[in-house]
């Protein structure tokens, strides 16, 4: 028999609830399209306080994803089954799942969970599935922990990357793979943006 959700999602609140009397905390997380070849990635700084909400949103953003696709987020734990993870996503996208009877009662409401919730260890995983036709999924990994004293600039924050991220509804990560492939053997075309450019400072001014 899996274990039981709820229980899983208050075990994990109490164990990676990372909270250091008045030290802001800011999460180092490395992401990667998964599947993507060449890869596609961000390394980026975010307040471990912002909402899962916030952070998905600003995935969507640094992999030009325009948001009118349904996503969420899940938690990886090594050894618990992958099916038995709970989705984080929106109120709007839970309400609507409960009106069909699909998965919105298993749900939690990312405008009020909050990173810290449900990450707070380097090596800690998360997954960011978006657009359930073309199922693009960005797996994400806590690298390191820093407090407000290491870091003063903006936040959120991409540091380093590689590629320009989707392209929408082109069939998924082995339709971009073949369009980044031709990219490198013929150049990008005239009326088209560079698949593998990494623009951070384009990025950041959406963040």
């Amino acid at each position: 028999m899996g274990r039981d959700i709820s229980s899983i999602s208050t075990a994990l609140k109490a164990v990676y609830r990372c909270d250091i009397g008045g030290i802001e905390l800011i999460f180092q997380f490395h992401a990667l399209l998964e599947g993507s070849s060449p890869r596609v990635w961000r390394r980026f700084l975010i307040n471990a306080d912002d909402t899962a909400a916030d952070l998905m949103n600003d995935l969507m953003i640094m992999f030009q994803m325009d948001g009118y696709h349904l996503f969420h987020l899940e938690v990886y734990v090594p050894g618990m089954p992958y099916a038995s993870s709970k989705r984080i996503c929106t109120k709007q996208q839970i309400e609507a799942a409960e009106d069909f009877d699909y998965w919105g009662a298993e749900s939690l409401p990312a405008e009020d969970c909050h990173i810290n919730d449900i990450v707070g260890k380097p090596g800690d995983q998360l997954r960011f599935f978006y657009d359930y036709g073309d199922d693009w999924t960005v797996r994400l990994k806590l690298e390191a922990i820093l407090s407000d004293d290491d870091y003063e600039g903006q936040l959120p924050c991409v540091i380093k990357g590689k590629g320009a991220g989707i392209i929408e509804d082109c069939g998924g990560v082995w339709a971009l793979n073949d369009m980044m492939q031709e990219e490198k053997e013929l150049g990008p075309s005239d009326d088209e943006d560079s698949l593998l450019i990494f623009d951070k400072d384009a990025i950041n001014m959406e963040l």
